[in-house]
């Protein structure tokens, strides 16, 4: 099952382009870290002010 040409095309500069940030790469391991001391349960992760803050770039 393959994407069109300019959607595989938009899907590796993205990738490329996430790669090259180390920023993004290490705020989500911020956020991963958070998820799992929460025990990850979604209701809880998402009121907890410091993981809105962090999740802010997700929404």
């Amino acid at each position: 099952k393959y994407l069109p040409i300019k959607n595989r095309i938009l899907l590796r500069e993205n990738n490329a382009r996430l790669q090259n940030s180390g920023k993004e790469l290490n705020k989500n391991n911020v956020c991963r870290s958070f998820y799992i001391s929460l025990n990850g349960r979604p209701d809880k992760r998402e009121r907890h002010p410091a993981w809105q803050i962090l999740s802010g770039f997700n929404r």
